[in-house]
């Protein structure tokens, strides 16, 4: 368990039990029953450990139940898979052709991920330098999320109908509190049709492994 989470966990729920209405209902028994000044001192002060305990039962229930989940994640093995999707923008010029990965999570949990590393080759070209507006995300269980590859100059391919390359694709992942725990290699040969753009994929290779 980690230390100063809990803590933060911790001070948080005690500010917030500090602020229920026992020291409200604690003051007004004193007055109804005429209880001294010691008297309440040392009931505020027991009501204030009390909460204290309460509040270090709470953070560490919470610091349990992330543990768990990541336990959980750690058993369930791979849960990140990716389909390429292929889209022809005719409103730019000049027009461009982009690629992206439909990324899937099929754990019961979100997972966080980060494209660790990504090269796309189409007919033999690639981009050079490309930039990237993130690098990765959450997706929520059972969600495709789509991570977008820089876009390829359709005049490249003029006069095809086909389009052949290669994808390589370094993916980090995991639960979101705790970080990436696999990492998800794959490459696989990438069949592009120009006219509409339906695309297809073969792997070449694939390995999903934890993290050490």
């Amino acid at each position: 368990m980690d230390f100063w989470p809990y803590v933060r966990s911790l001070l948080s729920y005690w500010w917030a039990l500090m602020s229920c209405a026992v020291f409200t209902v604690l003051g007004v028994f004193v007055l109804a029953f005429n209880k001294s000044n010691q008297w309440a001192l040392w009931a505020t002060f027991g009501a204030a450990v009390t909460m204290l305990l309460l509040a270090s039962f709470l953070a560490w229930r919470d610091q349990y139940r992330r543990a768990e989940e990541h336990l959980r994640m750690l058993k369930l093995g791979p849960s990140l898979n990716w389909n390429i999707q292929a889209v022809r923008d005719v409103t730019t010029d000049p027009e461009t052709i982009q690629v992206s990965l439909l990324l899937f999570n099929s754990a019961p949990q979100p997972i966080r991920y980060e494209v660790e590393e990504i090269n796309v080759e189409l007919d033999g070209k690639a981009i050079n330098n490309p930039k990237f507006s993130n690098r990765g995300g959450i997706i929520a269980n059972g969600v495709a999320g789509a991570f977008y590859y820089p876009s390829f100059d359709a005049k490249l391919f003029d006069g095809k109908k086909r389009v052949e390359g290669k994808i390589e694709t370094v993916i980090r992942y995991g639960n979101p509190d705790f970080g990436f725990t696999r990492k998800l290699s794959r490459g696989a040969n990438v069949y592009i049709r120009l006219d509409n753009m339906s695309t297809s994929f073969l792997v070449a290779h694939e390995s999903d492994v934890l993290i050490k």
